[in-house]
C-alpha cells in the first residue's frame, strides 16, 4: 500500500511540475523514478490492469524503449 501511495503523490508533484512551469517534466532514463514507475506498472499488469499500467509507462517510454522498461 505504502508503494501506491507513493507513486500517486509522485505523479502529482510531477503534475504540478508540469501546470506550474508549463513544460513537461522529462524523466531521466536509468533514473529512480523510472525504476518506481516500471515496478509498479508491473505490479499492476500482473493483476491485470494493463491499461492502467500503460498510464504511468507513457512517461518513462519517451525516453526508453519497452524492452529497456522491462529489462
Amino acid at each position: 500500500m505504502w508503494f501506491q501511495e507513493l507513486i500517486e503523490k509522485v505523479m502529482i508533484l510531477k503534475k504540478a511540475y508540469e501546470q506550474l512551469y508549463g513544460q513537461e517534466y522529462i524523466l531521466q532514463a536509468g533514473s529512480a523514478l523510472v525504476d518506481k514507475l516500471g515496478k509498479y506498472a508491473e505490479l499492476l499488469a500482473s493483476e491485470g490492469n494493463l491499461k492502467t499500467a500503460l498510464t504511468y509507462l507513457s512517461g518513462a517510454t519517451q525516453v526508453l524503449t519497452c524492452s529497456q522498461i522491462f529489462a
